[in-house]
């Protein structure tokens, strides 16, 4: 059976898991939730505690948990899943590459932590900036945390602000001693949307870093994006910035 969590943010779902979960749980104590809380949310996330009674799901509780989570896959933020329970731990650690969203489990005498980690808000791990002398995005990754979905929404928001003013953007500059990753699948497909959605707008990416990422992007991805790539060295931003903002009319 499921019980509900009180006193959440409201962009979190709580749910108390025990017993054996029927379709009826899902259909009567967790969709309608799930769908009134995306009337005002892109994503939502999710606390969710599975007590050590928990037996099972019946099959048409689980046909329901997959039908509902595949129809909704991209609109998942964090899930916390506090369980000490082996079987359950095992499958998240499996499960967790595939999830779309960032899946994490948490053993019951870590609950406010994964209460914490659920709630928090504050998930943009890079810095974006606009040069609108030159015309310019500045994108700075941050060193120590993996790119998520959020850091992606919010390059896009920032990018679609600039372009209902601007029919094109001169540049972007990607600039990160080391490439940090990505958090998961749904952190590289936000980044992959983002390209496909924007890179016929952008007229050149300069990426920034001693990574291996820099001579990936400039041999590889220049063969599916229609902005011209370069990669510098680290401590090559003014010679970057200098590329970009050149007049080709000029040359």
């Amino acid at each position: 059976m499921f019980e509900g969590i009180e006193n959440l943010p409201e962009h979190v779902i709580g749910i108390r898991v025990s017993g054996k979960v029927t379709a009826d749980d899902y259909r009567q104590h967790f969709i309608p939730v799930v769908e009134e809380k995306l009337t005002s949310h892109k994503r939502v996330d999710c606390l969710c505690v599975i007590e050590k009674d928990f037996s099972g799901a019946q099959p048409a509780a689980v046909w329901e948990d997959f039908r509902y989570g595949m129809a909704k896959i991209n609109r998942w933020g964090r899930v916390a899943v506090v369980t000490d329970i082996d079987w359950i731990e095992n499958s998240i650690n499996i499960f967790k590459i595939f999830w779309p969203g960032h899946l994490q489990q948490f053993d019951s005498d870590d609950y406010d932590k994964a209460k914490d980690w659920v709630c928090d808000i504050n998930r943009v791990a890079l810095e974006a900036e606009i040069d609108e002398q030159n015309g310019l995005i500045i994108l700075k990754p941050s060193q120590e945390e993996s790119l998520s979905e959020y850091d992606f929404d919010y390059v896009t928001k920032l990018t679609d602000d600039y372009l209902k003013d601007h029919s094109q953007i001169n540049g972007i500059l990607i600039c990160s001693r080391k490439f940090p990753g990505w958090q998961g699948l749904g952190a590289m497909m936000s980044h992959l949307k983002f390209v496909h959605d924007h890179h016929r707008k952008i007229e050149r990416i300069a990426v920034v870093t001693n990574s291996p990422l820099g001579q990936f992007a400039d041999h590889v991805t220049d063969h599916f994006v229609k902005a011209e790539i370069k990669s510098f060295d680290y401590d090559q931003q003014d010679k970057a910035v200098d590329w970009l903002t050149e007049d080709d009319s000029l040359i």
